[in-house]
């Protein structure tokens, strides 16, 4: 029988060949990833992409979850890391004109307000792309919201089922294409199918945000330490 995913990241600590097997599988996540956040594949990326993999490989740790979501969730914080670098010092170098524009970036006050700046301009372009990756499964924000619970029960039902789909990587995978896994649902939790499909918009949008790309969005929908 052949190993699963995560018995293969937990041999691919050990063993050098089982990783490089495990990296090239996964090659073309990786690829998938560079060109969502970096909007072109160069080697550089693709090396930062490899290097994040290999970190999942020895941060993961069975008894915390799936391995699949822990390496798309590094990928992507990498990536949008690299992505702000490049950002400021692309920034830095524009105002590298004179002297006296050097002067003026090193103010602290300046700098702060730089920083907020940038912040504010990161969290609109990361709800701009997950508007767009909403677009792509169907769905629209408008429709999220309308599907969102209202009550307090009912909103943490939903966030164990986030939490439930991102443990299973068969399940993550087919929630991320915008197919709701709603009979695993109902079994898991001994429900019904009525309160899945009526919040399915919202549990489809809600994982896709906590899959790594959208670290401000995630962040109002499941609380730090219970994120995937």
């Amino acid at each position: 029988m052949q190993p699963n995913l995560n018995e293969r990241a937990q041999l691919a600590k050990e063993d050098p060949v089982q990783l490089e097997r495990l990296i090239r599988d996964h090659r073309p996540l990786m690829t998938a990833a560079v060109r969502f956040h970096m909007r072109s594949v160069r080697d550089e990326y693709l090396q930062i992409a490899q290097e994040a993999f290999c970190e999942a490989v020895e941060a993961y740790n069975p008894e915390r979850g799936a391995f699949l979501p822990l390496c798309r969730r590094i990928i992507s914080l990498r990536l949008i890391d690299e992505r702000r670098r490049l950002r400021l010092d692309r920034e830095v170098s524009m105002s590298d004109l004179s002297d006296e524009a050097q002067y003026s970036i090193e103010q602290s006050a300046s700098i702060g307000a730089h920083q907020m700046r940038s912040r504010e301009a990161e969290r609109r372009e990361e709800i701009g792309e997950y508007a767009r990756a909403l677009q792509g499964l169907g769905i629209t924000l408008r429709q999220v919201q309308q599907s969102c619970p209202r009550h307090r029960s009912t909103r943490e039902l939903c966030q164990q089922a986030v939490r439930l789909i991102h443990a299973d990587p068969t399940l993550a995978e087919r929630t991320l294409r915008g197919r709701l896994p709603i009979a695993a649902l109902c079994e898991a939790f001994d429900t019904g199918d009525k309160i899945w499909e009526r919040h399915r918009r919202y549990l489809i949008a809600a994982v896709l945000a906590t899959d790594g790309s959208y670290p401000t969005i995630a962040s109002y929908i499941l609380p730090k330490e219970d994120a995937p």
